[in-house]
């Protein structure tokens, strides 16, 4: 689907999301509208989603790929 939520073991979620807003990458981080279930059934860590749309071209999936990458 076009949207995604994904955590990394090594880096706290909003600070993820702070520094991929530095780069200009739009995403958003917590447990959005299953918290209850993400937090205390699955027992996740806050997630960051992030969301592909129409007005999204390759050079945007690309600044997010290297992002991640550095």
């Amino acid at each position: 689907g076009p949207t995604t939520a994904f955590y990394h073991d090594g880096i706290d979620s909003h600070l993820l999301a702070e520094a991929m807003s530095d780069e200009g990458i739009m995403a958003r981080s917590g447990y959005f509208c299953v918290h209850y279930y993400l937090d205390h059934v699955k027992h996740y860590p806050p997630l960051i989603r992030l969301s592909l749309g129409m007005h999204n071209r390759q050079s945007d999936v690309d600044k997010f790929i290297n992002a991640m990458k550095g």
